[in-house]
C-alpha cells in the first residue's frame, strides 16, 4: 500500500475534475441523432448519470440514439429519473431500448413490437426509478430486472416542445455487496448521514470492487480514503473512522442529483492484496454543513482473499 498523509489541505485537494462515467450534452456535445452510428457510454458499476435534450418536428426534431455497454459481471438495477424539465405542461417523451450497439429502425416507423422496452415519461417521473416500466411496455419483448451484462441502445424521442431529462443508469456487479460497515457518520446539510457501501468481490486478484457513498450534498465534491486502522475521532463536521497511513483515491467525484457518487478501485495499482483487511471511508465537502466545512460517510470494511 502506497502511505500518504491525510491533511486538512482539503479545498486544493478537490480542485480536480469529476470521473468521466457520465455523459452531459452541454459539456460532452450532442448525443447522436444517428440511430446507426451512436453515441457509446461504458457504464461503470454505481452512478452514471446522462443529461440530454431532445425536441419535436416543430423546434428541428432532435432524437438522441445513446448506445450503453454494461460490462461482464455486472447488471443494470435501477434507471432513476432526479430531473426533467420542459418548456410545456404537460409535455411527455418517451424512452425506446433496443438490445445491440445500432437502433434497427427510424423513428417514424417504430413500433413497441420493435422495441426491448420502453417508457413515456415526463415530470411525474421525476424522483421515481422508470426501470420497471421500461421493462413491461405493452407489446414489446420484455426483459426481467436487473438487466444483464451486454450492449443496448436507447432511442430518446420528444415529440413536442423542447425538453431535458436526467437519467441515472445504475449498474451493480453480480456479486453483490462486499464488506461490513462500522463507526457512526454524523448528518450533513442534504438532512441526512452518508453512509458508504462496496459491490464487486473481496478476492483480490480479481480485482472487481466498486465503492459508492450516499445522502450527499448536491454538487459537492468529495473523495474515497482508505487505511489500516479502525479509529472514531471527531473531524470537521463529522467522525473519521479510518487510521494509520492513509491513502486517497483521486480524483475527487462530484455528487450529482441524486447524491450517489461511485468509483471502482484498481487494487493492483493500489497495492492491496490478499490477507489484507483495508477500511474505506467518503470525505466530503459541506459548507453549508457547519463552520469546518467538510463532512465524512461511516465506515467500510473489507477484508480480501
Amino acid at each position: 500500500m502506497r502511505p500518504t498523509l491525510l491533511h486538512l489541505s482539503f479545498l486544493t485537494a478537490l480542485a480536480a475534475p469529476a470521473i468521466a462515467n457520465d455523459y452531459d450534452e452541454t459539456i460532452d456535445g450532442d448525443i447522436s441523432d444517428d440511430r446507426l452510428n451512436t453515441t457509446v457510454l461504458n457504464l461503470t458499476n454505481g452512478s452514471n448519470v446522462v443529461t440530454a435534450s431532445q425536441q419535436g418536428d416543430d423546434f428541428g426534431r432532435d432524437l438522441d440514439y445513446l448506445t450503453v455497454i454494461i460490462p461482464a459481471g455486472s447488471q443494470l438495477t435501477r434507471l432513476d429519473c432526479p430531473v426533467y424539465t420542459a418548456l410545456g405542461k404537460p409535455n411527455l417523451a418517451f424512452l425506446g431500448v433496443q438490445a445491440g450497439p445500432i437502433f434497427t429502425t427510424p423513428a417514424n416507423n417504430t413500433d413497441a413490437s420493435d422495441l426491448l422496452g420502453g417508457v413515456v415519461y415526463g415530470f411525474f417521473s421525476v424522483g421515481t426509478d422508470i426501470l420497471p416500466q421500461v421493462a413491461t411496455l405493452g407489446g414489446a419483448t420484455g426483459f426481467s430486472i436487473p438487466l444483464g451484462a451486454g450492449t443496448y441502445t436507447w432511442w430518446y424521442n420528444q415529440t413536442g416542445d423542447p425538453s431535458t431529462v436526467t437519467l441515472d443508469f445504475v449498474v451493480e456487479s453480480v456479486d453483490g455487496p462486499v464488506g461490513t460497515s462500522y463507526c457512526t457518520a454524523n448528518a450533513n446539510s442534504s438532512g441526512q448521514a452518508s453512509s458508504i457501501s462496496a459491490v464487486g468481490s473481496p478476492t483480490a486478484s480479481d480485482n472487481s470492487l466498486t465503492l459508492s457513498a450516499n445522502n450527499l450534498p448536491v454538487g459537492t465534491p468529495g473523495l474515497f480514503f482508505y487505511g489500516p486502522n479502525q479509529v472514531q475521532l471527531p473531524f470537521g463536521e463529522g467522525i473519521r473512522c479510518v487510521g494509520g497511513s492513509l491513502q486517497r483515491l483521486q480524483p475527487p467525484t462530484f455528487a450529482p442529483a441524486n447524491g450517489i457518487v461511485s468509483r471502482p478501485v484498481d487494487l493492483a495499482n493500489e497495492g492491496i492484496t490478499a490477507g489484507t483487511t483495508i477500511n474505506f471511508q467518503y470525505w466530503f465537502r459541506d459548507l453549508a454543513g457547519g463552520p469546518a466545512g467538510f463532512n465524512l460517510s461511516d465506515g467500510l470494511s473489507v477484508s480480501f482473499l
